[in-house]
């Protein structure tokens, strides 16, 4: 029997490589010859470098920057064998390097992604890969753009700061580029994410989650327009607003594009050569709801393996009903909650581990006893 276990993370409580681990134990409980693969997902949030690390035939490489306030950090990328490299926003500007009472996008930058950019272009790197989930910013990526070289000036001809974040947007009067790496306009740049939100919207869907008060939502969002403006353009290209609008700076000002986080993981992955003579894929994240068919990572792995004729089951953290219909074109087999009974967040996220490891005893009792799914 073979089991491609394909996961994302659980949300604020355990990152993929840590899900397929506790599915591999409780599946190799019930049957120990079980030909388990592990293949941990990521769709350019928090943990795509290991993902992409996992895959074997890359290399670490670890640079230091600076966090969305200023701090300094270090932050890991992926180097793969044709050159490729892959980074984090989130290692640089993520919401999880800050504490809840830091959360504000009005101040918030993404100046270190722009730093790990110069870098990389100087050490002769091309080619990259930016996963932009996470970000703790809503600055349309003026402050990447300052870490590579470009000035920004209010109407008086003052430059503006370095990593002033999203509260400076609506202050950019003028922007001047010949300070910028050399050899920039050679570069080629891919924002891997599942967003399709255009820009102005990006401040009222995300802004909250990063700390935005209802003001600073539509300080924000006027900030936005008004930078887009600059380049004239309106934003409005589906997934322009992803990761507070660094997406419209990679597209519009750096040249590149945006594709799906889990469909470039999946191909480089080669997923469906890893597929053959599986009997099923498991794939995971940790809530559930209208979205997941539709764009998410564990949609894309449904869809990929559905193609292949192989089941595919869905393990939740929790899943929410209302906005799950009973549709025979849903490219899951099946879509199970892991919870055991009701219980509050805290106990459910105390308890993930063990109910994944519950789940893959009974998923492997399942096709064991039947011969397959």
């Amino acid at each position: 029997m073979k089991i491609i276990l394909a996961p994302d993370s659980f949300k604020d409580c355990l990152r993929a490589s840590e899900v397929a681990s506790a599915l591999r134990e409780g599946i190799l409980l019930r049957c120990p010859t079980c030909d388990v693969v592990e293949l941990p997902m990521a769709d350019g949030g928090e943990g795509t470098v290991e993902a992409y690390l996992r895959l074997g035939g890359a290399r670490k490489l670890t640079l230091p920057t600076v966090g969305p306030t200023g701090r300094e950090l270090t932050a890991d990328l992926a180097v793969l064998q044709d050159g490729t490299c892959v980074l984090e926003m989130a290692s640089a500007a993520g919401l999880e390097l800050l504490s809840p009472q830091e959360r504000n996008p009005m101040l918030t930058s993404t100046y270190g992604v722009g730093i790990l950019l110069k870098q990389c272009i100087e050490k002769g790197y091309r080619r990259f890969i930016i996963g932009i989930g996470g970000s703790a910013t809503v600055d349309c990526g003026i402050g990447m753009l300052q870490g590579l070289g470009y000035q920004f000036f209010q109407a008086d001809g003052s430059l503006i700061p370095d990593g002033a974040g999203g509260g400076a947007l609506s202050q950019v009067a003028s922007v001047r580029d010949d300070a910028v790496v050399a050899d920039w306009r050679d570069v080629q740049i891919i924002s891997a994410c599942d967003v399709t939100t255009p820009l102005p919207q990006s401040a009222v869907v995300y802004g909250p989650q990063k700390g935005a008060t209802p003001e600073m939502v539509r300080n924000l969002t006027d900030g936005l327009l008004h930078f887009a403006s600059l380049f004239h353009d309106d934003g409005m290209t589906p997934g322009d607003g992803a990761a507070g609008g660094i997406a419209f700076a990679i597209r519009r000002v750096l040249g590149g594009e945006s594709r799906s986080g889990a469909e470039l993981l999946l191909d480089q992955a080669n997923f469906e050569k890893l597929c053959m003579d599986a009997d099923a894929v498991i794939t995971g994240e940790g809530r559930t709801d209208f979205q997941s068919a539709q764009g998410k990572c564990c949609g894309c792995i449904a869809k990929r393996a559905a193609a292949l004729g192989i089941p595919v089951i869905l393990a939740s953290g929790a899943l929410v009903p209302e906005e799950l219909p009973l549709d025979s074109h849903s490219p899951f087999t099946a879509m199970f909650s892991i919870s055991t009974g009701p219980s509050d967040l805290a106990t459910a996220l105390a308890n993930t581990k063990a109910n994944l490891q519950r789940f893959g005893w009974n998923i492997a009792s399942l096709i064991t006893n039947r011969g397959g799914l």
